[in-house]
């Protein structure tokens, strides 16, 4: 990856009766974003249309108790240079994604791990 080139970064999500928290998640998220993946599995509220808002990549996955598969499959679906990661309810401040995006800059670290406090 050529460190002045510009870099693509994926939101992928993965939900499931999340309605209550997705939209806020979302709208803050969607402007910072290149791209959002959401995988839905087995929502029984209105997660999946509320995802829709925002994208149109929402897949359904079938649960099959197994946490690492169903967040493989959402990495599988985005085509970002950087993927972030979030719960229905994380929220990161307007300030932080440009720290985010600064940090892509930094062309020998293949990871980065955030932690971010209030």
């Amino acid at each position: 990856m050529n460190a002045t080139a510009p870099c693509t970064l994926s939101l992928c999500m993965i939900v499931r009766n999340e309605a209550f928290f997705l939209r806020d998640c979302l709208r803050q998220a969607a402007p910072h974003v290149d791209e959002i993946i959401v995988v839905d599995t087995g929502s029984e509220d209105d997660t999946r249309a509320i995802a829709s808002e925002f994208t149109v990549k929402v897949y359904d996955y079938t649960w099959h108790d197994h946490f690492a598969d169903a967040r493989n499959f959402s990495l599988a679906q985005a085509s970002g240079d950087w993927i972030i990661v979030l719960d229905a309810d994380e929220l990161i401040a307007p300030d932080y994604w440009q720290t985010l995006r600064a940090l892509f800059t930094v062309a020998n670290h293949a990871a980065f791990f955030l932690s971010f406090s209030a």
